[in-house]
């Protein structure tokens, strides 16, 4: 892992885009209620689209696999997810939640795929087994620890955006934003996920120079 840039990168990759996408799961209920003052059939509709996002990614990558290079496909599928998940959760409207939640969907389950294309291209048949056995490991604990930490970020933006604004909502242009924690919690969580495409796209970058 340390010694290969684009194993290293789509171990880090993953591992970061779980801890900040995976805050889905825990929240995903609460911004429904909360934001998109919806409740069941909203949370419904919102896994739906975010299910079909997946679906549609993973044949369409499976279709053109063998004419699209798998790192470039990783790094941008990576970064379509931090975007898609800030763009999903920016919105008051269910209707365009669900679109945008498909849109994100489809880069996170594309991203997850190709990330497991590239290792099965790049790590030996020797190390192989212990180097999935090694990314499985990372990806249940990136999951935990997301599932872990995010209810508690939530609560803790919650509380800091009652502090610095009115009713959690602030005007912007002459509209008004509901900045509750759990929609700072998913915007945090699309950062780190598009920081770590950076980081992941300089590492890849390099290694290709070196070959």
């Amino acid at each position: 892992i340390r010694r290969t840039e684009a194993v290293r990168s789509v171990v880090l990759g993953i591992g970061v885009g779980l801890i900040g996408c995976g805050a889905v799961g825990p929240l995903a209920r609460v911004y429904t209620k909360e934001v998109l003052d919806a409740w069941s059939a909203g949370i419904c509709l919102l896994m739906t689209g975010l299910g079909t996002g997946a679906a549609i990614g993973v044949l369409a990558l499976s279709i053109a696999a063998r004419r699209l290079p798998t790192e470039p496909v990783f790094v941008a599928t990576l970064f379509g997810s931090g975007i898609g998940l800030v763009l999903a959760t920016a919105v008051s409207d269910l209707v365009l939640a669900v679109v945008l939640s498909g849109v994100f969907g489809l880069f996170a389950g594309t991203c997850y795929v190709s990330g497991f294309t590239v290792i099965q291209e790049r790590v030996d048949d020797a190390l192989r087994g212990r180097m999935f056995a090694t990314l499985y490991t990372i990806i249940r604990f990136c999951l935990l620890l997301s599932l872990a930490v995010s209810p508690w970020m939530a609560s803790l933006l919650d509380s800091l955006s009652g502090a610095l604004f009115d009713d959690r909502v602030i005007d912007v242009a002459g509209m008004s934003i509901h900045l509750p924690g759990v929609r700072l919690t998913f915007w945090l969580g699309g950062l780190m996920t598009i920081l770590a495409g950076l980081v992941v796209s300089r590492d890849m970058l390099r290694g290709r120079g070196r070959e």
